[in-house]
């Protein structure tokens, strides 16, 4: 095919629909990668590297604080140790019990067994 070939067939309505049809799909695709493309570079230039030794992070001033806390508790128990305070002693009153009392061996006589002999008794007329 020579070029004037190929230009009278590019200029034929129906093949030079389509090719404006393909580059307006081509540059409609081109600027949709480019705002994709912008998009992620936006999302990770202004990424700053998290740590948890920062003050905007809700768990490190959590952690901080039960630090603050353990330290307190810490200090009042050692200020216990070092100043023991007496122990007071309270009397504990016992319940009274119910006295019972226990025979001795004079007024107690056990009991004494009688082995009985079974008579045959005969009624008499």
């Amino acid at each position: 095919m020579s070029d004037f070939q190929v230009i009278k067939l590019a200029q034929e309505s129906d093949i030079l629909e389509n090719l404006v049809e393909s580059e307006e799909k081509l540059q409609d695709l081109n600027d949709r990668a480019n705002i994709i493309i912008d998009k992620y570079n936006s999302m990770t230039a202004g990424v700053e590297h998290s740590s948890f030794f920062n003050f905007n992070n809700i768990y490190f001033w959590l952690v901080l604080v039960g630090l603050l806390l353990l330290a307190f508790g810490l200090l009042f128990l050692l200020a216990a140790l070092k100043n023991p305070t007496p122990k007071i002693k309270k009397e504990i009153v016992k319940p009274l019990r119910p006295v019972l009392t226990v025979k001795t061996s004079e007024t107690f006589q056990p009991k004494i067994k009688k082995h009985a002999v079974k008579i045959k008794v005969q009624k008499v007329k």
